[in-house]
């Protein structure tokens, strides 16, 4: 893993109240964002197939979301549940095209089976993937649905997605473990192909957000971490930042340490 100065100057995976499971509300995430420096966050609601999420009828209206809130570029979108092993996940397409961002992965509490292979696993975030609206594929390793993590690599190259590095799942995993271990070679092999990877907190209350001290901590630090080069028309994320109404291009680009 190669050193490089990583500032953590956004958070691609935070929960507001719209997700029962979490405490803090928009204003406040992004006011604590502020205070953190961070300069862009994404609101990214669990999907309506997990218990934790909200009416369907919330992602009609989250594009409502305005794009900047105390000065913090907000994204606003989904952490949509994958729900079998081809990798439908329970988001439509119609209200993921709405999305600023839509993360994908697998959970508990969701139609997934539980007793599912690597082979499975693995099946189901590249079918994900094969999803165009699909920016990211969130904590691709867990120990409880282990996956084959070359294969991912490759999957995401292909079709331009990120491979998120999870803080929360990292903080409750042995440093030794697979997870650990796992997630070290999952970023190896993305520096090897200079492929960028999404940070995400999984904050579910404000004072989580951009809390990454367990990267430190675990010795990862990877420029890959970098993601915001809008150059990159491989990387679907910048392609549907790009393309926004909203005009987040421009705004990201306005932001210093996004540049």
């Amino acid at each position: 893993m190669r050193e490089v100065a990583v500032n953590y100057y956004y958070d691609l995976h935070c929960h507001s109240v719209k997700s029962s499971d979490a405490l803090s509300t928009i204003l406040e995430l992004t006011d604590y964002a502020k205070k953190k420096e961070l300069k862009l966050i994404a609101v990214t609601e669990h999907g309506c197939g997990m218990i934790d999420g909200p009416h369907p009828t919330y992602f009609e209206v989250s594009p409502r979301v305005p794009p900047v809130i105390n000065d913090v570029v907000v994204l606003s979108g989904c952490e949509a549940n994958i729900v079998d092993s081809s990798g439908n996940i329970d988001l439509e397409e119609g209200k993921a095209a709405l999305q600023d961002i839509v993360i994908a992965g697998i959970h508990n509490l969701t139609t997934y089976n539980t007793n599912s292979s690597v082979k499975e696993n693995t099946q189901a975030l590249i079918g994900a993937m094969a999803n165009k609206y699909v920016d990211i594929i969130c904590h691709p390793y867990r120990s409880s649905y282990p996956v084959d993590v070359e294969e991912l690599v490759e999957a995401a190259i292909k079709y331009g997605v990120l491979l998120e590095v999870n803080a929360h799942v990292l903080k409750n995993s042995n440093e030794a473990g697979s997870v650990m271990l796992n997630t070290k070679k999952m970023i190896e092999l993305c520096e090897k192909h200079n492929h960028p990877m999404a940070a995400g907190s999984d904050a579910h209350i404000a004072f989580e957000v951009g809390e990454f001290s367990v990267f430190e901590k675990m010795g990862i630090n990877t420029g890959l971490f970098n993601i915001f080069d809008f150059k990159r028309k491989d990387l679907r994320l910048i392609n549907r930042l790009c393309e926004s109404k909203k005009g987040y291009k421009d705004l990201i680009v306005n932001q210093e340490k996004l540049k």
